[in-house]
């Protein structure tokens, strides 16, 4: 005879293994349940989230984001790209648990006005290579 816990529990999960929800809490067309990215599309957008958030951004998490906004009006230069490269690895490090970085490549683009941000990452349960890219632009 099976019991209450057969019934309940799941011995096998099948399925995504991370999910968040989309920012704009848009339902499913079908479904009305609430529109979810799942693992490497999930960790895709926790990046970019945490690196483009200031700190003091977040309610309730003042020290939440990476803060390299401050960064954008200081002239391009090495000074300024590696303190960019060490910033957003700490960040990473720091708040992102789900996801090893392996590479990170910061460039200067657009004579200096911007910077293309390269973030090569493999989710915890994955051996499997991922890409980000955000380019980051002085907004006046």
């Amino acid at each position: 005879m099976a019991d209450r816990s057969d019934k309940t529990t799941r011995v096998n999960p099948i399925g995504p293994i991370y999910s968040d929800f989309m920012s704009n809490f848009n339902a499913h067309p079908n479904t009305g349940k609430l529109i979810t990215k799942t693992d490497v599309e999930a960790a895709r957008r926790s990046l970019r989230n945490l690196i483009l958030t200031n700190n003091g951004e977040r309610f309730y998490k003042p020290n939440l984001g990476s803060g390299i906004r401050n960064l954008l009006f200081e002239p391009a230069s090495e000074m300024v790209r590696d303190k960019l490269h060490t910033t957003i690895t700490d960040t990473i490090e720091k708040y992102e648990k789900r996801i090893i970085l392996r590479r990170l490549d910061v460039n200067v683009i657009d004579d200096g006005l911007a910077y293309n941000i390269d973030i090569y990452f493999s989710i915890i349960s994955s051996p499997e290579f991922f890409n980000v890219n955000i380019k980051l632009d002085r907004v006046r």
